[in-house]
């Protein structure tokens, strides 16, 4: 959450609060400030408090969060559409272990249930433990478009009532066992057409 202005006075007496937790989180606070604004961090903050005197009719204020499913997706959810994915050695080969610096094929399968369905979203969130490749042959084979970030990638893609196949790949880069969030899907204009896979987990061993 941040708060700015063009009267650095009017922050002068200005704080940010969290007045309301998640269940389980730290309550650990981070709070930046400059002449101009202020910018609260706090994981796990569901309500906050901006509290000033008068000038406070001269802030402008902004919140942005983002996060994933704690809890571990048993069931697929299947509402049109359909998502699942699976990690492929060099032989392609589905596995659940890999040694330290392999580089793993993510393929994710999807379908729509419900006929052609263009514009769909799908994200799919790194196991912990893997980086994503970022050179020219790991590029998303078969969507229309997509956007890579730091843990997850997202694409967009036109979707049939037959299967499609989406793959990149990844690098392990720690050692330990990892928890492989449930890829999703999503229609961007006929938003009840979802579908959520099933958690995983992938083991990292070392050499």
């Amino acid at each position: 959450m941040s708060v700015a202005s063009a009267n650095n006075r009017a922050l002068s007496s200005t704080t940010l609060a969290c007045t309301q937790w998640a269940p389980d989180f730290s309550q650990a606070v981070n709070t930046t400030k400059t002449p101009y604004s202020i910018k609260l961090s706090a994981p796990g903050c569901q309500q906050f408090q901006i509290t000033g005197d008068d000038s406070l009719k001269a802030l402008f204020w902004m919140t942005s969060a983002k996060g994933y499913v704690r809890n571990a997706a048993q069931t697929p959810i299947s509402s049109g559409l359909e998502i699942s994915h699976e990690y492929l050695n060099d032989a392609g080969e589905p596995v659940r272990e890999v040694a330290l610096g392999d580089i793993v094929t993510v393929r994710l399968k999807a379908r729509s249930t419900a006929g052609t369905l263009d514009n769909v979203a799908v994200t799919d969130l790194l196991p912990g433990g893997f980086e994503m490749m970022i050179d020219d042959d790991s590029a998303p084979q078969g969507a229309d478009n997509w956007q890579r970030s730091e843990d997850r990638i997202s694409l967009a893609v036109s979707l049939t009532n037959a299967e499609q196949i989406f793959t990149y790949r990844i690098r392990a880069v720690s050692a330990g066992r990892f928890t492989a969030p449930a890829p999703e899907a999503q229609g961007l204009l006929q938003t009840d057409r979802y579908a959520r896979g099933v958690t995983t987990s992938l083991t990292v061993l070392r050499e």
